[in-house]
């Protein structure tokens, strides 16, 4: 990604979540909302770290009033303002669900710098189409057996016809791993999200990961619903170094129930220590 153009690029604001005092802030990034008070609010409540908690709103309109729909282009305003609030490393930033794409392209653009990076994932992942081959079949498997356990329950007739439901979505998913199909912005027109997480939406499903050459902590629900995926599977051929840490609770709760809010904080300052202790 190139940021040469940095005076055509919306920068993002940010949000103070939590007060602290003169060390490196955390940063974090939400999820697919691209709400960081929605996502992290209840994290910030229990933090008990010194360092200052600054949530990023990466996806701000532009001067025609658009909205990004590219992982680049968050990551480009998200940089933009980092370096404005903390102008030199280290840097700690923590991404959730879809913001950890954004997390990374931040990274990589700090360090192209030479600038020390700390990055944190909270249970993201990126599109199905570009899951390693194993990975995508496994999760399908387990998800096809959850819904097998449902249909026991159903009256035959409807059962067959959400059997066949399942069957014609396998094959059309396996279809979509070999084109370059994105979301488009007039599908998503009708459904009832907010534009923000439209044009998330859009920005993941052109995501494309590639190697990213650093060490990630990786914060992982150990329930993981629909998806049947495990991000660590996923992230593994991409990432250098991995160090992971399991919470209970689904993709959702392990951010907003306050017992997983909690621990998740603790979980965050430790990342912070820790870091810092190997740098």
């Amino acid at each position: 990604m190139s940021i040469d153009r940095a005076d055509k690029i919306q920068k993002a604001t940010f949000v103070r979540l939590k007060a602290g005092g003169s060390e490196a802030p955390l940063f974090l990034l939400p999820g697919i909302m691209a709400d960081p008070i929605l996502d992290f609010a209840k994290v910030a409540t229990h933090a008990r770290t010194s360092r200052p908690i600054i949530g990023i709103e990466f996806c701000q309109r532009d001067v025609y009033g658009q909205l990004p729909t590219t992982v680049a282009a968050m990551a480009n305003s998200s940089y933009l303002a980092i370096r404005e609030f903390q102008p030199r490393g280290p840097y700690y930033i923590v991404g959730y669900s879809f913001g950890g794409l954004v997390a990374i392209e931040v990274a990589r653009l700090l360090r192209s710098e030479c600038e020390i990076v700390h990055l944190a994932l909270i249970d993201t992942r990126y599109d199905r189409r570009y899951w390693p081959m194993g990975v995508f079949m496994r999760s399908q498997v387990r998800l096809i057996g959850l819904h097998l356990k449902r249909l026991t329950r159903e009256p035959p007739q409807l059962a067959l016809k959400r059997l066949t439901y399942l069957v014609q979505r396998l094959v059309t998913l396996l279809l979509e791993r070999h084109t370059s199909w994105s979301i488009d912005i007039h599908t998503l027109a009708e459904l009832p999200a907010s534009d923000f997480q439209k044009s998330c939406s859009i920005a993941n499903s052109r995501y494309h990961p590639v190697s990213y050459p650093g060490r990630i902590a990786l914060f992982l629900a150990d329930d993981h619903g629909n998806y049947c995926s495990d991000p660590y599977e996923l992230w593994r051929d991409f990432i250098k170094e991995i160090k992971c840490q399991i919470f209970h609770g689904n993709h959702l709760s392990i951010l907003r129930s306050d017992a997983a809010a909690a621990k998740m904080a603790i979980a965050l300052e430790r990342f912070g220590a820790e870091e810092e202790q190997n740098r």
